[in-house]
């Protein structure tokens, strides 16, 4: 290990590395968490690894395990099949699976994977356009003529991920709602997603008290 890599192995109490691709991380990472059950003798399940793949951490419990054999600690490396070694939804799910009841949830819930919810994402566009267009106003035909249902899907639904992946709500109003509001607030939002920006507006039309959900 170089001289930064190790600065990072050996630091304690709250630690934050910034580091590009291809610097290491991985190897601190591996290194910190080896020292961490064989040097200070902490359990393997009381050590907690989020990553942002599964593949990822699929490959740095491996490295673990062959790090720890290297030890000659294989009773260590056995024990890491139940470590807390995920992604973050991986995390979540085990936790919610332990403590369902706790949670308020059925415990024959079941995480969402990507096909299921692309799905899930169609089906609740094209019932939320319907209530849209019911009452066939004009400007509301209108702006589904001018983008297409496609196009507003596309549009919504990529408002709806970046916001969902800050932890926020889309909020919507669709009551008395004219084409101008709603595509200033959509085009905003669009033109903030490609310049990499959250473009969030404070919510001012309170009376509008509908909203869209997936």
């Amino acid at each position: 290990m170089n001289e930064q890599q190790l600065a990072a192995v050996e630091a304690t109490g709250e630690v934050f590395v910034s580091a590009g691709a291809g610097t290491g991380k991985t190897a601190v990472l591996v290194e910190r968490f080896v020292r961490a059950v064989c040097d200070r003798g902490l359990d393997v399940d009381s050590i907690l690894v989020i990553t942002y793949t599964r593949r990822a951490a699929g490959e740095l419990r491996t490295r673990i395990r062959a790090a720890l054999a290297e030890r000659g600690r294989h009773d260590l490396a056995r024990e890491l099949d139940g470590a807390w070694i995920s992604t973050i939804h991986g995390f979540c799910l085990r936790l919610l699976k332990s403590y369902p009841f706790a949670a308020g949830l059925d415990p024959r819930f079941r995480e969402l994977d990507d096909a299921q919810g692309a799905v899930l994402r169609s089906e609740s566009f094209k019932q939320a356009l319907a209530e849209f267009c019911v009452g066939e106003e004009p400007e509301r035909l209108r702006l589904l003529a001018t983008y297409g249902a496609d196009g507003l899907r596309r549009m919504l639904t990529g408002v709806y991920e970046t916001l969902r992946s800050a932890g926020r709500d889309l909020d919507l109003a669709v009551d008395h709602i004219d084409r101008a509001l709603f595509m200033i607030g959509i085009e905003r939002h669009a033109d903030a997603l490609s310049r990499g920006h959250l473009g969030v507006e404070p919510r001012r039309h309170h009376r509008h008290r509908r909203r869209y959900t997936e």
